[in-house]
């Protein structure tokens, strides 16, 4: 069974596990097989410190291995990348929330208390939450703020196989 998945120009299948329902990789540890998703998923120290989600999507069941190596092959390159990839996304969504969000009502009808904020404010709310390897090749970055800034989305940060920026975007 396969999903649409809005904004993203792709599409999620989901599939009876195409893996044990627990598999063990040498750097992303425990990954467990989410049925309802139809992924691998499991949790990574990207930074000392900060834990975030991993997951690993496929088009097709026989995939997997060759996203697993290829994130093997792209996670190193992706923390070296990783400050430039968000100081973009500081840079584009800061002025968003503090151009348009700032003082509109937020995604649950409660009016904007917050006003505009800071770099270090921002820098204080927006923390990556996910690293999802797609496909063998792209991989999607998820910031949150802890549903303080934009009403409950994610910002979504689509790479290309190279970990250069190929969209931006608000999702949820």
């Amino acid at each position: 069974m396969c999903i649409d998945r809005p904004f993203t120009n792709r599409i999620a299948c989901r599939y009876v596990s195409p893996t044990p329902e627990i598999l063990h990789d040498a750097l992303f540890g425990r990954l467990k097989w989410n049925p309802d998703i139809g992924w691998l998923e499991g949790r990574i120290e990207f930074d000392p410190g900060h834990v975030v989600r991993v997951t690993f999507v496929a088009e097709e069941p026989n995939e997997f291995p060759e996203i697993i190596s290829r994130a093997h092959q792209q996670l190193p390159a992706l923390k070296l990348k990783h400050s430039a990839i968000y100081a973009r996304v500081r840079e584009e969504f800061l002025a968003l929330y503090n151009e348009s969000w700032a003082g509109s009502v937020n995604g649950y009808g409660q009016p904007a208390t917050m006003g505009k904020i800071s770099v270090d404010k921002f820098d204080e709310l927006v923390r990556l939450q996910r690293v999802s390897f797609q496909y063998g090749t792209g991989v999607d970055l998820w910031y949150f703020d802890g549903d303080e800034l934009f009403g409950g989305h994610s910002i979504l940060v689509q790479l290309d196989d190279n970990l250069e920026i190929v969209s931006t975007g608000l999702e949820g």
